[in-house]
Order: C-alpha cells, then sequence, then structure tokens
C-alpha cells in the first residue's frame, strides 16, 4: 500500500535545493561509527565491498557513498538530481576517482546498473511519484549476484511518524513558515533526537519530515511481494524479518523471508508492534484532521516510541 500525494518533481528539487535534506555531519567520526553500527545489523562485513563496483541512486551529497568507498568500493557512481549536492560529492571526493550522473531517478536509464556489483538506495524513493514503479526498474535492471542495499520509509514503521507529520502539516495549515513553528513548539524532543542520531540539521530534520510535500511509503507486504517477483534472495533486513521462534532444522530448507504469503502471520504481528508500539492510536489520526487533539494525544506522538524511521532490505539478485 502506497500512500500518494502528486507533486512535481522540480517542485520537489526546488525544495531540496533551498534546505539539503542529505548533508550530514560527518566530523568527529560519529557518522562512521553509526553506519559501522547498521552495516553490522544487516550482516555486512567490510570484505564484502572490497574491490566491489558500487553505484547510490539518489546519494544525495556522497557521504554514504564515500563510506562504501572506504570499505574499498571502487568505480563508485553517484546519481542525484540536486547539482549543489553532487559539487559538495565532487569535493569530499577530491581525492578518490567519482562519476556523477545530474539526473532524477525517473529519468535515470536504470539499465545503467547491470554493470555494477552493489546498487544502493536508501531514503529516496519514498519521495518519489511512483516508488513501486521505480523499485520494480531497479530490481529488474540488477545484474546477476548483484546486491541491493534499499532504505524506506516502511508505512507500518513510520506510521507515528506520519502522526506527526500529519499533525504538523494540519496544524500548521500547510503553510511553511507555520509548519516549522508548530514542530519546533511540540515536537521539540522528537527534534533533539533526530538531530543527535541523524547528524543532520534540526532545519534539514523539519524540511525533509514535515514541509517535505511528497512522502509515499511503502508497506512490507508491498516491498516482499516486489523483491520475490524480481527472484531477490534475501540476505538481511533492519529490523530484522527472520523469525526468532523458527523451529526449522539446519539441514531443512532456508524459509524465504521476502515470501509475504508464507510469513503472513508472523510479519502481521510484526506490523502492529512497528506501528504502534503498543500505544492505542485508535481514532487518532482522525481527531488530528478534525484538530481535536487531547493532551493525552499530543504524547503518543511526543514520546516514548515513535517508529524507527527507515526500514533496511539487503538482497541478492538471483538470476
Amino acid at each position: 500500500m502506497t500512500r500518494q500525494l502528486d507533486y512535481n518533481k522540480d517542485q520537489l528539487l526546488v525544495m531540496y535545493k533551498k534546505v539539503n535534506p542529505s548533508l550530514l555531519k560527518t566530523n568527529g567520526g560519529r557518522f562512521e561509527r553509526r553506519r559501522a553500527s547498521l552495516f553490522k545489523a544487516l550482516s555486512l562485513p567490510r570484505q564484502m565491498f572490497k574491490g566491489k563496483s558500487i553505484i547510490d541512486l539518489g546519494g544525495g551529497t556522497g557521504e554514504k557513498l564515500f563510506f562504501y568507498s572506504s570499505l574499498g568500493c571502487v568505480n563508485c557512481t553517484l546519481v542525484e538530481p540536486n547539482e549543489i549536492s553532487v559539487n559538495y560529492a565532487k569535493k569530499l571526493f577530491r581525492k578518490t576517482p567519482l562519476k556523477t550522473i545530474n539526473t532524477p531517478l525517473e529519468d535515470f536509464e536504470m539499465s545503467t546498473i547491470k554493470q555494477y556489483d552493489i546498487v544502493s538506495c536508501e531514503g529516496v524513493i519514498h519521495h518519489l511519484k511512483n516508488p513501486e514503479s521505480i523499485l520494480k526498474k531497479i530490481l529488474h535492471n540488477l545484474g546477476k549476484n548483484a546486491m541491493f542495499i534499499f532504505a524506506v520509509n516502511e508505512s507500518n514503521a513510520w506510521y507515528l511518524r506520519h502522526l506527526q507529520r500529519l499533525f504538523v502539516r494540519t496544524y500548521g495549515n500547510n503553510d511553511e513558515k507555520l509548519m516549522i513553528v508548530v514542530a519546533k513548539k511540540y515536537l521539540a524532543n522528537h527534534l533533539r533526537l533526530a538531530v543527535r542520531k541523524g547528524l543532520r540539521s534540526q532545519k534539514a530534520v523539519i524540511y525533509d519530515t514535515f514541509v517535505n510535500p511528497r512522502i509515499n511509503t511503502l508497506d512490507l507486504e508491498a516491498i516482499c511481494k516486489i523483491f520475490k517477483s524480481k527472484n531477490m534472495s534475501y540476505h538481511s533486513s533492519y529490523p530484522t524479518l527472520r523469525n526468532p521462534f523458527s523451529l526449522i532444522q539446519h539441514s531443512e530448507p532456508k524459509p524465504d523471508e521476502f515470501d509475504y504469503e508464507k510469513n503472513r502471520v508472523y510479519y502481521q504481528k510484526l506490523e502492529v508492534i512497528w506501528k504502534g508500539g503498543g500505544k492505542n492510536l485508535g481514532g487518532l489520526e482522525k481527531r488530528i484532521k478534525n484538530k481535536n487533539l487531547t493532551r493525552n494525544d499530543l504524547k503518543k506522538i511526543q514520546t516514548g516510541y515513535l517508529g524507527h524511521g527507515l526500514s533496511y532490505f539487503v538482497g541478492v539478485k538471483s538470476e
């Protein structure tokens, strides 16, 4: 299931040029430590990247691609529509070879990715008009045994963030300046955590999460079905999809985590946990739309579990 909002990609690019959402604070080593921790959770050891070619789709200012380069990746290519971001990436790679393609993903020739060992697309696709269509094109064009590292706002895991966004845009009357005021006043604690953990500025977080006119989330079922239909083998995910209660013996065939139908009962339980973290959210979305929130309602989107942002899925092309 995808939440669709219509918005011209050129208008979206104007906003990204105004406030760049991908510029990260990489000094002090925190960025590298956070990436290393993520890769450990995704079972992606350093040696998997040595000597491998990589293309980063919608890679922004290039910090993530530069990290891949530090792991040993060669033939690094950045696809990014914002020329301001591309120029920043070129400066970052001033001592390391970098190929850049300055174009939106919607206009990018996807057959290009067949030549790469690794394809990365993190935190980008949910900002596109037709994310499912773009995801299918990426997976269709992967070369045999190529690895795809994908991060997206999954509908359930992002639901509480969706309610925050709905609150800011509703009470801010979809006015840019007023939305910023509402976010700073009512979601200050969340913003502090987002800045500390995401290594972005408060302004970048506000614009990317609340002011950004288009966020089309994908749910787990849609993601799994697309990956499976394109012959992708599950390598890892965060949060993990592996069932810790599975009684399958080591000698038996390994379960396919991208087979949503076979895992439906377990996955639906995961989705409930991801969506609310135990919070009673009944009727909350409607009350936000009607501007009829209670103080207790507001606390549900201010404190405690607030989803886990990007969900990661790593797969390998089987054919």
